[in-house]
């Protein structure tokens, strides 16, 4: 016990403070307490991803708020929402190669985690492999080795890389033909098959822009200037060579490009000319002669092809195509190959050598000549021996070529099938465009062939699945046919192939090949020409055969000729009823037969004047779309009048969709709308595709809702040639030059 009187006197006064302190912080004994709220409760918002491949990225949002998904599995966003909240969510992008859709995409929150977002990712090519190089004329190689390939068909410009990296470097996969100088994408050409390029002492792309006569100029950041000549953006040119700076230089007929020692560009120009091109745009004409052969009147008078070797020396093809000639000192003199193009590849010096079909020309920091002739790749040493580096005769089939492990090789075991342009990369080795077969090929100097990387060799006839099989371009002739179980058809020279719905495809019918129309079984019959196909309810395919005219059905086992009609040999359209009567469009006009060949109804000239509410008798034309609704009234695709009719049950037949005789791509509704018909399709909602092409570089999807309302759609497929869309599975399916594509019907 403390026993003095001062710490005990403290003692008491800390107690007392204490004591005081503890009944103020409880309300001093007389009010009440309260504690804040919990805070309201939040939740996860997510779902789940399928059919990403490996690679692909894909970016969903809610709003402001995104995340990014890199694979197959589940997903949330970072910011978590309460109760009553609500979401709407979207794709911000699908990955290349990929068509994704969402479901379960918008609601408002309950009390609990939302875990029903659905992302469902299918690959756009489901059977095949699309072409890298659709339409390729001028190739070049920069000094990292990367290959610039010209396409005439979308107007642009492909960068490719030694690794098989594939990106465009300028104009655009939708911007079509024109002249127009800008940033990458921004710039226009108006390319053909004479465009050719080549990379100048800068490390610019210098370009013949042969429909427009000028000269390009294409940096290495992608921005496009005009050199030289007046450009347009049709094709135009002047009626004679004019020399002169930039745009009052003129050009005739452009053809070849060729880097001079100097640093000036040479240009292949029309009759007895190449013109110089300064990096300044200065042009000016150099002329030679080119005196008489020895018991022939053979001159060099115009150059398609142009190479300049290390000295300065002009070597060039001439219209013959048989000679490959040197330039020097205002005179041209034949220094390879002799007057008459020669059934194969001969070897020899000078005059003794032969050419079959001589395509282009290089050289190499050698002094040694390279050109490209048909099916095999020519080398010419200085003093003009010819020898053969690789490739051989004759070339592999154009219909069904060997795998792509045998088309390469050492020499004569390589294989190709036709060449285009060609160039020197910086190793020596030679790059060439095989047109055949669309594709890059390197030969080395010791006759090393193998395939860039970039672009493998797609146009073949292989069966197997998903990117493993292969399809020949015949099959883009026509739209796919779908039956009952989702299955895809498809006309592949001479067969029919079968495609799942998981992307295995196989030979259905048909012997490849053979031209002729025979029954029999499904394995041996030939099918020949097979036209327009479709399939009943029952899984049968009936198609037009020109060799049988008539109308030919497979079956489950055998392949047989259902009836024949002299109209049946032009057929443009098939389609089956619910109830198994077959219309056929032939000619203009349509006819609805019974399965025994009896014509129940003809829709001919008068009925469409009729329908169209004209006076006049202009022909009906050409019908590319037939499809039945489950109800049996027909649709017919009008491409001459630019309308979709529907032929009712009961026979009444109207117009549907689109305005008479105005072809367009403008939505809206009948008498608004514009339509250019091609093939017709139906989905389960009742709504009609069709698709076709305003140029042959722009291929547009429409849809018509079951009221006649056209909208246009997007596709997943960047406007790569396609033959026409079938529904079927959820999805919409379009054959291109090499694949079967597919997407998700919006």
């Amino acid at each position: 016990m403390n026993k003095n009187p001062r710490n005990a006197a403290m003692l008491v006064a800390g107690l007392c403070a204490m004591t005081t302190a503890v009944i103020v912080g409880c309300g001093g004994g007389g009010g009440s307490s309260s504690s804040p709220p919990p805070p309201a409760p939040t939740y996860l918002l997510g779902g789940t991803v399928s059919g990403l491949s490996e690679g692909g990225k894909l970016t969903i949002a809610n709003g402001s708020d995104t995340v990014v998904v890199g694979a197959n599995g589940g997903f949330t966003f970072p910011n978590r929402l309460g109760s009553g909240a609500s979401y709407k969510v979207s794709l911000t992008n699908s990955p290349r190669g990929h068509d994704c859709r969402l479901s379960n995409a918008a609601a408002i929150v309950a009390s609990a985690d939302v875990t029903s977002i659905s992302v469902q990712c299918i690959p756009v090519a489901l059977a095949g492999m699309e072409v890298v190089l659709h339409q390729p004329t001028g190739l070049a190689i920069d000094a990292e080795g990367n290959a610039y390939v010209a396409d005439s068909y979308y107007h642009l410009i492909q960068k490719i890389t030694p690794a098989g990296v594939v990106s465009i470097f300028a104009g655009a996969k939708n911007g079509g033909a024109g002249n127009v100088d800008g940033t990458a994408g921004d710039a226009r050409f108006n390319f053909d098959n004479g465009t050719a390029m080549i990379v100048d002492r800068d490390a610019n792309l210098i370009v013949t822009d042969s429909c427009s006569q000028s000269i390009r100029k294409v940096t290495k950041a992608g921005i496009v200037t005009t050199v030289a000549g007046r450009g347009s953006a049709t094709c135009t040119s002047f009626s004679t060579v004019k020399d002169g700076v930039g745009s009052a230089a003129g050009f005739t007929n452009i053809r070849a490009i060729a880097l001079d020692i100097n640093g000036d560009y040479l240009v292949s120009d029309g009759q007895y000319a190449i013109r110089r091109v300064t990096p300044a745009g200065v042009v000016s004409t150099i002329r030679w002669t080119s005196p008489a052969l020895a018991g022939s009147a053979e001159r060099l008078d115009y150059v398609s092809k142009l190479t300049v070797d290390k000295n300065g020396t002009i070597y060039a093809l001439g219209s013959s195509g048989s000679r490959v000639w040197k330039i020097a000192n205002g005179l041209a003199v034949p220094f390879a190959g002799g007057a008459v193009a020669t059934t194969s590849a001969v070897d020899g010096v000078g005059a003794a050598a032969g050419f079959r079909s001589p395509q282009a020309l290089t050289s190499d920091n050698g002094g040694n000549l390279y050109v490209s002739d048909w099916a095999t790749m020519r080398k010419i040493s200085p003093d003009g021996t010819v020898s053969t580096l690789a490739g051989a005769y004759p070339p592999p089939s154009t219909i069904n070529p060997p795998p792509p492990d045998a088309i390469d090789g050492t020499g004569a075991a390589a294989r190709f099938l036709g060449f285009g342009a060609i160039a020197a990369d910086p190793s020596g080795k030679i790059i060439a465009l095989d047109e055949g077969w669309a594709t890059l090929r390197y030969i080395t100097a010791q006759g090393v062939v193998t395939t860039h990387p970039g672009t493998p060799l797609t146009k073949q006839y292989r069966d197997g699945v998903g990117g493993s099989a292969r399809f020949t371009s015949s099959a883009l002739s026509l739209a796919p046919t779908i039956d009952a179980k989702g299955n895809i058809f498809v006309r592949d020279f001479y067969t029919v192939r079968m495609i799942t719905p998981d992307g295995t495809v196989s030979r259905y019918a048909g012997t490849f090949g053979l031209t002729s129309a025979v029954d029999g079984s499904k394995d041996i019959a030939t099918l020949g020409l097979n036209g327009p196909m479709a399939a009943d309810n029952a899984g049968n395919l009936y198609f037009s055969s020109a060799v049988a005219v008539g109308l030919r059905k497979i079956g489950s086992s055998t392949v047989s000729t259902v009836f024949q009609r002299p109209e049946l040999a032009n057929a443009t359209a098939v389609a089956v009823s619910p109830s198994g009567n077959l219309a056929v469009a032939s000619m203009g006009t349509v006819r609805v037969y019974s399965p025994d060949g009896t014509v129940l109804d003809t829709i001919d000239q008068p009925r469409i004047v009729a329908s169209l509410g004209k006076s006049d008798s202009s022909s009906f034309g050409i019908i590319l779309g037939l499809v039945y609704d489950p109800s049996g009234n027909l649709f017919i695709g009008d491409l001459s009048n630019s309308v979709i009719h529907k032929l009712s049950k009961e026979g009444k037949l109207s117009v549907f969709a689109g305005t008479p005789r105005v072809t367009g791509f403008a939505d809206g509704a009948p008498g608004t709308g514009t339509l250019s018909v091609g093939s017709l399709t139906m989905d389960s909602s009742g709504n009609l595709y069709t698709m076709r092409g305003v140029r042959v570089n722009e291929v547009v999807l429409r849809k018509i809702t079951p009221s006649g309302v056209i909208s246009t759609l997007s596709t997943p497929w960047e406007n790569i040639p396609i033959s026409g869309v079938t529904y079927g599975n959820g999805r919409l399916y379009a054959m291109s030059q090499n694949a079967l594509m597919q997407m998700w019907v919006p």
